[in-house]
């Protein structure tokens, strides 16, 4: 498939959607998704540079904006990864709200999402093992095999931290519904003593115990968009709460215990990324009658449809295919202007574009994985009768479009295997402690062939985890 092709499917698909939008969709959620998918896509572009090193000739990485005068104010304008969290936290409780009022018990609805999130994320882990062993059975240096590691694998973090968040949600989203502000204010709490821990302790990696609490506050956020909270702010209100967390964040990235650029302060995640994200989620909210009339714009709703429909995809691969890019453009002896340069800006434009060329191509047939864990999550075992969630009758009720914009897929029924929930959620936790370990001690050493191998095998075991042994046998 060419590129034409998947611009004009697109255009077709957002020709039929903008008849079949339902009037409850937010709209501005999906333009907000959408929109932090090609912010994270078009940074990476920009952060990663293979370059010669003019006094050794080597090879080497470099991150080029990071050296700018204007890069540490810059940054924080960009970083959308509190946004993305934002965004998620009321996608799942949309999900969870509508599921659970259907009969779908807190087991069954977190496996189907892990799924989602975990099926794709163990294809990349795979991937990145295999090469790194090849890479060295073949002879090249360990320094290089090293260096391309840590690049290909460095986002892959978000997969720990989002996974952490939908387990979380059956309990969070309920004790949201009785208590908001205390819940919000008790992880933010956590958070907080997390930092006061590590500036204490003078050991700044002691920071990643708040790798969970940080960003299950900020997804918590979200729920407050779902249950209308931010709909029935003020403007003023809302102005206000975003510029008392700009206010923070300039008086905590003031001081020497928290970094003063938005990259820094993002793993292990500080204080910040929460002020950023009830600042952004307020400024969503601001934006939501533009964002919403945007998404009723064909070309709006077929660039949305090319990103988002296989969003897990496009996020988990980007990365891996931008290296690969830059690396062959190193290796065809491509121009390779100073980094930071304004010739070297002036080539981000082709790169860039080579780059979306080569991840939209990779991402449809590698979207097949999604494909994958929607259908096992689609074949669990049918309902019986409206105490799990059917109608009288016994027939379900339709099942709304997600609101990331992906193909809908039929809600999962509640656990139908022979393990009670206390069983299922063993499995669950399990599987979600080897992903979220994977991904921390990817932050903390970085990828290296070990760690991926080790990863890689976690992230398999994963899965056989999560699957249902009805879906295994």
């Amino acid at each position: 498939m060419t590129i034409g092709d998947v611009t004009k499917l697109s255009t077709s698909h957002g020709r039929r959607a903008a008849q079949t939008i339902p009037a409850q969709r937010d709209l501005a959620l999906d333009a907000a998704r959408v929109a932090c998918l090609i912010a994270v896509v078009v940074l990476h572009i920009l952060l990663v540079t293979l370059t010669t090193d003019p006094s050794t000739g080597a090879l080497r990485s470099v991150m080029a904006p990071t050296e700018a005068s204007w890069y540490a104010p810059v940054s924080w304008l960009v970083q959308v990864m509190p946004l993305f969290f934002v965004v998620g936290g009321c996608a799942s409780a949309i999900s969870w709200s509508r599921q659970s009022a259907e009969g779908v018990r807190g087991p069954a609805w977190v496996r189907a999402r892990l799924l989602r999130l975990v099926v794709p994320a163990s294809a990349v882990w795979v991937a990145l093992a295999l090469a790194g062993a090849l890479a060295t059975l073949v002879g090249m240096p360990a320094d290089w095999a090293s260096m391309a590691l840590q690049g290909l694998g460095m986002h892959l973090w978000f997969v720990g931290a989002y996974t952490a968040c939908l387990v979380g949600v059956p309990l969070l989203h309920g004790l949201h519904d009785r208590r908001p502000v205390l819940t919000l204010a008790a992880l933010v709490g956590l958070s907080a003593a997390i930092e006061v821990l590590r500036i204490a302790a003078e050991q700044p990696w002691w920071g990643l115990l708040g790798f969970a609490p940080v960003w299950l506050a900020i997804h918590q956020i979200g729920f407050f968009r779902h249950d209308g909270s931010f709909a029935r702010a003020s403007a003023g209100r809302l102005l206000g709460i975003t510029a008392l967390s700009v206010l923070v964040m300039l008086c905590l990235t003031s001081l020497p215990w928290w970094g003063a650029d938005g990259l820094s302060a993002l793993n292990p995640p500080t204080l910040c990324m929460i002020a950023l994200g009830a600042a952004q989620a307020c400024v969503l909210q601001l934006c939501s009658p533009a964002l919403e009339r945007l998404m009723r714009w064909r070309p709006a709703q077929a660039v949305a449809w090319v990103v988002g429909s296989r969003a897990t995809t496009l996020y988990l691969w980007h990365l891996p295919v931008i290296v690969a890019v830059m690396a062959v453009w190193w290796l065809l002896g491509g121009p390779d202007p100073v980094p930071g340069s304004a010739q070297w800006w002036l080539w981000r434009l082709p790169i860039g574009l080579l780059c979306w060329a080569m991840v939209l191509l990779v991402v449809r047939p590698l979207g097949v994985l999604e494909a994958v864990a929607g259908r096992i999550v689609a074949r669990e075992p049918e309902p019986e009768g409206p105490a799990d969630g059917g109608s009288p009758s016994g027939e379900r009720p339709p099942t709304a479009p997600r609101a990331d914009g992906s193909a809908p897929l039929r809600a999962s029924s509640p656990d139908r295997s022979s393990s009670p929930d206390g069983r299922a959620w063993v499995r669950i936790l399990a599987a979600a402690v080897l992903v979220f370990s994977a991904a921390v001690l990817e932050v903390r050493f970085l990828l290296g062939i070990p760690l991926a191998l080790g990863g890689a095998a976690a992230m398999v075991a994963a899965v056989l985890l999560l699957v249902p042994p009805a879906r295994r046998s």
